[in-house]
């Protein structure tokens, strides 16, 4: 996917943030290197295990950066799901896929406050820079929570990981029979008057999607056997809580691919 000049230009960005905290705002940096698409293997390549660490030890503000901005931008094409945006989409899964192992085999404080403290943000528009009063402060949820939850929508995202169904529904439809066909990935369990569209590209991202989801799901693999407490991963209790989005028309779309 990426040719010479673009593994270059995203290896470049990569040891920059290495070695040096680059600002939040310096947003022509930052762009260019969500832009910069990149395969899974390209980008796994150019990104060793000795660099993500480097970077969580010596670049905590930079990794703080990369991590917020990927979500960021999964979740806005979640809200606005143009395909121009997939391929940099891509590239952010792609990347926290690289770092979230080695962000869950640590154990400092920073990655915890990163992962799963709540943050208050401004409700205002962000280029305001007036400081924001007491009602212009909203709580936000964990970054965690908001990725997992993302993930979940991104795998029934229309023209991204299914066809568009081409059915207006509303909120009061998520439940209905017809709602989760519409969705089903397969027909099977659940739908067994599922139509497949037959898609290489669908299938290409549902496994981006799900690379990234096993990365978090699969925290128990990143920590000492010894002190690790099986019954409380807190990733694996956001995935399948109540109010987990489209659980399980994930669940059903799953075990009908593989049947």
């Amino acid at each position: 996917m990426g040719g010479s000049s673009s593994k270059a230009t995203f290896a470049t960005h990569v040891q920059t943030i290495l070695e040096r905290p680059v600002d939040s705002n310096d947003h022509e940096f930052w762009d260019e290197l969500w832009r910069t698409v990149l395969t899974t293997e390209e980008i796994f390549e150019i990104i060793t295990p000795d660099d993500v660490r480097k970077l969580i030890k010596d670049q905590q503000e930079n990794s703080r950066v990369i991590f917020t901005q990927a979500i960021a931008q999964l979740y806005q094409v979640v809200e606005t799901p143009y395909p121009i945006y997939f391929p940099q989409a891509l590239n952010c899964a792609r990347v926290l896929a690289r770092l979230l192992p080695f962000l869950l085999e640590s154990k400092s404080h920073f990655v915890h406050e990163l992962l799963w403290n709540k943050k208050f943000v401004k409700n205002a528009q962000e280029e305001s820079k007036s400081p924001a009063g007491p009602d212009e402060v909203q709580e936000s949820e964990p970054l965690a929570v908001i990725l997992v939850n993302t993930l979940f929508h991104l795998l029934f995202l229309p023209e991204f990981t299914i066809e568009d169904p081409n059915v207006e529904f509303s909120e009061s439809d998520i439940d209905t029979p017809a709602f989760k066909s519409a969705l089903m990935w397969a027909p099977g369990v659940g739908s067994a008057e599922k139509t497949v569209v037959t898609s290489t590209q669908f299938d290409s991202n549902r496994v981006d999607v799900l690379r990234l989801m096993t990365a978090a799901f699969c925290d128990s693999l990143y920590q000492n056997p010894d002190t690790y407490d099986f019954c409380q991963s807190m990733w694996l209790e956001v995935a399948t809580s109540v109010d987990a989005p489209y659980a399980e028309i994930v669940f059903n779309s799953l075990i009908n691919t593989v049947l």
